[in-house]
């Protein structure tokens, strides 16, 4: 029973926060109304002067706001997963 929940969260928290990080591309994703690469946003700067360049565009903002998005979806999928069993433990 507890292995079948533990499961159930888990994959609840994996389908939501996928969804968040979906949500937050489509909403911080863009650049002058262009849509950043997702090539861009996975590759970390590889030196100093393409870091630096990726600071400047704002890329790190970005990234930060995108992650903090699909975090934000998996902890709503935890928490919908697990109040109506607490609400059954009652």
């Amino acid at each position: 029973m507890m292995k079948k929940l533990l499961l159930q969260a888990v994959g609840a928290a994996a389908g939501t926060g996928v969804v968040g990080l979906i949500v937050g591309y489509l909403v911080y994703g863009k650049i002058a109304g262009e849509y950043v690469s997702l090539g861009t946003l996975l590759s970390p700067g590889g030196n100093l002067l393409e870091s630096a360049a990726q600071s400047l565009a704002g890329i790190d903002a970005i990234r930060t706001k995108i992650l903090t998005c699909g975090g934000v979806g998996a902890v709503i999928g935890l928490i919908a997963r697990f109040l109506p069993a607490l609400k059954l433990m009652k």
